[in-house]
């Protein structure tokens, strides 16, 4: 008689009729320690795609940021107030390193604040955050300009 190739006995490790407390025979596998191996060499795929994935909901605050921040300056400019209170106004929402610049255009005033992504989208790739905003004013002069 032939020995089967795969028996019973060593695909589940017990046959019907086995008393319960007979020893399961497996067959050794030479495969220790292959889990903690793959994930050893996809553990910094992941955190790196996590990097990204937070790196972009923080970018997308920081446009939410430079948004209000540049209506607000726009808004201080319209009211007829400095060039430097917009400014200040603008990085008080933004931060400090947010770039503001003001003007007043054809009876508009207008604003714009850019500043770097935050995390490695900022650091990696250079990314830059912007925002205009515009209102009209009311015979409003900035630093003598009409």
């Amino acid at each position: 008689m032939s020995t089967p190739l795969f028996s019973l006995r060593h695909l589940c490790g017990r046959v019907f009729g086995d008393p319960p407390h007979a020893p399961v025979h497996r067959p050794k596998h030479n495969d220790d320690g292959a889990v903690t191996a793959e994930t050893a060499v996809v553990l910094p795929a992941i955190m790196l795609v996590l990097a990204v994935v937070l790196a972009g909901g923080a970018a997308a605050a920081t446009q939410v940021r430079c948004e209000e921040a540049a209506g607000a300056a726009a808004r201080v400019v319209a009211r007829g107030e400095t060039e430097t209170a917009a400014v200040k106004e603008a990085r008080s929402i933004a931060g400090e390193r947010a770039e503001v610049t003001v003007a007043i255009r054809d009876g508009r005033a207008e604003a714009e604040v850019v500043m770097p992504a935050p995390g490695i989208l900022g650091d990696w790739g250079a990314l830059d955050l912007s925002a205009s905003a515009s209102t009209i004013t009311e015979g409003v002069v900035l630093d003598g300009q009409p």
